[in-house]
């Protein structure tokens, strides 16, 4: 048993050494490999990871309405697996893509964070407003890859279909105090769902999915970088992603919440959290209602999305060599471009890279990626036959509150190859 795993152990090291010296003196490529990328990423605007792993969580509203960024409250997630095959023949290279991209974010308004600390005084009615976003796509693609000396690049057409799309028509909040204190408050929800099947048969199984209308829901794109070696010491580059066809959704619900909570006559809203923190009593000091309006249903809401455009300029600076590579890149996107939700965004990302041999690689930077700041640490290990890539960074929707802890976005990516 010693002999057999003693067996193993070195040839493990020789397997490791081989790798390591074909990767580093030749650099040598997989002419066959496969890949699985996992990224996960969830943040906010207002609490830090110091906030909430303590022994006791204390929640200072004064100090959250203080330190909100203008957009308010917000919490955004996202989750884009990736599945890649791919060849690499000579100075050619052909990839194809499986993936899901999702994207979520629901926002609070600042304002009621600040009534909720310092309450209104003034005895007005005050209304809040409130924001979210959730929708993904499912994508595939085949890219193509050409290495011409100094001049590298790759074409990347994909078609994609949109599975749902949630955006609200109307999230409000209105909140009134009186001068003895009473207190009421009335929040209404208005939202459209919009998806690639028919939502109506979960609420009604004698209708069809729709399935056959997937085919007419599918949207095209295309992206492409270039790299160009300009001198030893600078290279530069750009990438491009390009709309092309919409997708389409075409079954849309649109369903109404409402709820209202009130204080009784006399009481005031400390009342009422005196009363919740005792358990409640046979007289409570609230009355509180809330229901919904029928959702009503459209199968032919002709609803057209794409991905985002975005398009942006690199540079690599390596003044001492491969070894050490200064990097940054500025970028314009726009989401849902060519609609009248368009929205235009900045990206940026520059960072510090260190390798060695290019097996192994760390690299530290800041950057702004699809309206997310994020502080980043990642890490390479290119043994050829097999490549592990760990990313670990603090990131949120605002640029402060990235650099505090309120979000954390990770991935890891696993090739295999020969």
């Amino acid at each position: 048993m010693k002999q057999r795993r003693f067996l193993s152990i070195i040839c493990i090291l020789l397997l490791t050494a081989f790798s390591v010296s074909a990767t580093s003196l030749g650099e040598k490529k997989r002419h066959v490999e496969w890949s699985t990328n996992l990224p996960i990423s969830v943040s906010n605007t207002a609490f830090g990871l110091a906030d909430i792993f303590q022994e006791t969580v204390v929640i200072d509203l004064a100090k959250i309405a203080r330190e909100l960024p203008d957009k308010g409250l917000v919490f955004d997630f996202r989750m884009n697996p990736d599945f890649m095959f791919g060849l690499n023949i000579g100075n050619l290279s052909f990839h194809s893509h499986l993936g899901l991209d999702t994207y979520g974010a629901f926002g609070l308004s600042k304002d009621l964070f600040t009534f909720l600390a310092a309450g209104n005084g003034e005895s007005e009615t005050m209304e809040f407003g409130a924001t979210a976003e959730l929708e993904a796509f499912v994508y595939t693609g085949v890219s193509f890859g050409m290495n011409m000396g100094k001049l590298k690049f790759e074409v990347n057409p994909q078609v994609f279909v949109p599975a749902f799309h949630i955006a609200p028509n109307a999230l409000t909040a209105t909140i009134t105090n009186g001068e003895d204190g009473s207190f009421s408050a009335r929040a209404t929800a208005d939202v459209d769902v919009f998806s690639i099947i028919n939502i109506q048969y979960f609420f009604d199984n004698s209708k069809s999915l729709g399935l056959e209308k997937i085919i007419n829901s599918i949207g095209f794109d295309i992206g492409g970088t270039a790299e160009y070696q300009l001198f030893q010491f600078l290279k530069l580059g750009g990438h491009i992603n390009m709309p092309i066809v919409p997708g389409t959704l075409n079954n849309r619900v649109n369903m109404v919440y409402w709820a209202e909570a009130k204080t009784t006559e006399g009481s005031t809203i400390v009342d009422v959290i005196m009363d919740l923190a005792k358990g409640g009593s046979e007289d409570p000091k609230y009355s509180y209602d809330f229901g919904s309006e029928p959702g009503t249903f459209y199968t032919d809401a002709g609803f057209k999305i794409n991905r985002p455009f975005r398009t942006g300029v690199s540079a690599v600076y390596s003044p001492f060599g491969k070894w050490f590579n200064v990097q940054g890149m500025i970028g314009l996107g726009i989401k849902q471009p060519f609609t009248e939700y368009a929205k235009p965004y900045l990206e940026y990302s520059v960072g510090l890279n260190l390798n060695w041999c290019k097996v192994f690689e760390l690299t530290v930077s800041s950057s702004c990626i699809k309206e997310i700041y994020s502080q980043n640490l990642d890490f390479i290990m290119n043994l050829w036959l097999f490549e592990m890539d760990l990313g670990v960074s603090l990131s949120s929707s605002s640029f402060v509150s990235s650099w505090c802890g309120r979000g954390i976005n990770a991935y890891v990516a696993f090739t295999i190859g020969v």
